[in-house]
This record gives structure tokens, sequence and C-alpha cells, in this order.
């Protein structure tokens, strides 16, 4: 698809949900699992978006086994991606460009992923008392502030620390 567009964190956070999926016992990498890629990483623009919002790896899980369920752990490297999961992956590479964005990261991913109203994730999101629309907003309003985000800038390695202060970490971080 786009793989060598994804930062390392993006990367990292489909890898993840590959590898949730098969602990899961699933045979597909469904929205669901990328949410808690995404979320896994705390570091990442979307894990601390996510993170400030209220919504945290495990329970994204619990969520999923709730929803979803739970089988018998798989060690198959043939998962892929659902339909929708894919059309979601596709429209990150768009949110990326309406930024001005050279590389897809995860925040582009998880505002491609809030979306697709009609998901897995977002559902989960939805039960967990998430404002969807707050944290579409924050990450738009953050990209359009053309910071230098540690996720976006290239594929492989991290953005070197600017003196100024970034708005993003200041209102999510800590």
């Amino acid at each position: 698809m786009y793989s060598n567009k994804f930062t390392r964190r993006a990367k990292e956070a489909l890898v993840e949900a590959g590898k949730t999926a098969m602990q899961m016992g699933h045979n597909y990498i469904g929205s669901e699992h990328v949410l808690y890629g995404l979320s896994a990483d705390e570091e990442s623009i979307a894990g601390k978006m996510l993170k400030s919002n209220g919504i945290v790896a495990d329970a994204i899980k619990d969520r999923i086994e709730m929803l979803v369920g739970v089988s018998v752990p798989t060690d198959s490297l043939d998962l892929g991606y659902t339909p929708r999961t894919k059309g979601i992956i596709q429209k990150s590479f768009d949110e990326a460009r309406r930024f001005g964005c050279e590389y897809i990261g995860t925040e582009h991913i998880l505002l491609s992923l809030l979306r697709e109203s009609e998901c897995i994730a977002v559902r989960i999101l939805s039960d967990m008392g998430a404002n969807l629309t707050d944290i579409y907003t924050s990450l738009e309003e953050a990209l359009n502030d053309k910071t230098d985000f540690s996720d976006h800038n290239t594929p492989g390695k991290e953005t070197p620390k600017k003196n100024t202060k970034t708005p993003l970490l200041e209102k999510y971080g800590r």
C-alpha cells in the first residue's frame, strides 16, 4: 500500500495491531486492532491524544474482547486488513497530504479512523465516553499549527527537539 510513506511510529502501531489480532485469535486486522496499536504507544501523537481523553490500551483491549471475543492465539503471518481497515489506511494518506505532510503519522491514521463512523473502533471510543468531535478537532488544530511533530517528519527517525514549545505536547503531554 503506502508502507514506505509511514513514520516509524505509524509502522509500529500497525505492527502492534497485527500482533494484537494474532494474540486474540482473530484472523484479520480490523479497525479495533488499529485503535489498540495507536493507543499502545503513549508517546506517539495519537497515543497522547487518546490518553489525554481517558482512552488507554488495556481498556481498548477489554472492549475488543467484549465486543468481538477471543479465540486461540494464532501465529499465522497471513493476517490481512479488513476492507474497512484498508480504507482507513488509504484515507490516512489523504489526511497527511491535506496537512502538507510528506509521511503518514499516527495522527493521520487516527483522523482517518475517526472519520469512519461505522467501524468497531469508533464504537469502542464512543462506548468509552470519548468525545470524537473533540479529539478530531484537537488533532486538526494541532496539525494546522504546522508544528514539527516527531511522528510525521521522516519515516525512520525522530525530529530533533526544538527550543520552542509545541502546543500539542503542552496541552497533552506531562
